[in-house]
């Protein structure tokens, strides 16, 4: 496997690079190529090259999947584990906004907010006010846990992790308040929560260079279970949800914007037991508020 491009690019074959060609699957892949970029710009200008000359390209993070998802079958791999920046914060009424890159680690950001100290010498003044603010306020987290806490955040929203917490809190999706996304063709859109919406099925993007992306959105139905089959897709759906879970096929993420909530003050841990199966389910779904799954019935709740 070779590497090209001055600090994007490794330019010879190293046994130091055998490693990514597989993760946690044990499986094992193949590339020509791997890349390491620490920016959105150099993400483009990598994406850019491989799309014309059409060579595949595997996504990877902190390649801590167990189903094989970040092992390359051919082409380039594209490593993000060294865009490993928190670039800023805000604040939005009881929440607080984090952005970060993609290759942060789940336990980097848990450390963080933990000790509410976080490397923020380059940050803007108002990152910087709402850090004080932050420092100021209550024991705040952010609640996705995929019990895997070497997880890269990208990884966590290119498959919408989701975990121990998920029962209560659900999966990461509910935890992204926008995206930076690098496309295929190494333009870029920008995606906030509630600003960019299908109509029905029809989708309409603007890249930042100004190029319209339309067409229409899959119409299959998804199941109102837990699933990672095929995207999300919903009538009206708001387009940011489209590339979470979509597992790097519709682009790369390059930067999001976590929502942190207050911590709860009390944390309680209950052990049950059960005589039978359905009456565990008929348990759980009173606990989530949907008391009309139907008795006996074992699909389990929505």
């Amino acid at each position: 496997m070779k590497c090209m491009m001055k600090n994007i690019f490794c330019r010879s074959v190293e046994p130091e690079y055998i490693e990514y060609l597989r993760d946690e699957s044990r499986l094992q892949g193949k590339a020509d190529t791997i890349s390491f970029p620490g920016n959105e710009e150099e993400v483009r200008q990598v994406i850019t090259r491989l799309s014309a000359s059409d060579t595949p390209v595997t996504l990877q993070g902190a390649r801590t999947g167990i189903s094989g998802g970040a092992v390359p079958l051919e082409g380039h791999i594209l490593n993000l584990s060294r865009m490993d920046r928190m670039l800023g914060l805000s604040r939005d009424g009881d929440r607080f906004l984090l952005r970060v890159q993609p290759g942060v680690p789940l336990e980097k950001i848990n450390e963080a907010l933990h000790n509410r100290d976080f490397v923020s010498e380059y940050w803007d003044r108002n990152s910087k006010e709402a850090l004080e603010a932050f420092q100021q306020a209550g024991v705040y987290f952010f609640p996705p846990d995929p019990t895997e806490t070497t997880a890269s955040i990208g990884g966590m929203a290119a498959n919408n992790a989701s975990g121990a917490r998920s029962f209560f809190y659900g999966p990461t999706r509910h935890y992204i308040e926008a995206l930076r996304v690098v496309l295929h063709d190494g333009s870029v859109v920008a995606l906030r929560r509630g600003r960019q919406k299908a109509l029905g099925h029809h989708f309409h993007l603007r890249t930042e260079g100004g190029r319209v992306l339309e067409g229409e959105l899959p119409s299959y139905t998804l199941p109102q279970v837990k699933n990672v089959a095929g995207y999300f897709v919903q009538k009206n759906m708001d387009l940011l949800d489209l590339f979470i879970g979509s597992e790097g096929t519709l682009g790369v993420i390059t930067e999001l914007e976590l929502i942190l909530i207050p911590y709860p003050q009390v944390v309680w841990g209950i052990m049950c037991f059960f005589a039978e199966e359905a009456q565990a389910v008929r348990f759980l779904c009173r606990l989530r508020g949907d008391a009309q799954s139907a008795e006996g019935e074992l699909r389990g709740c929505a």
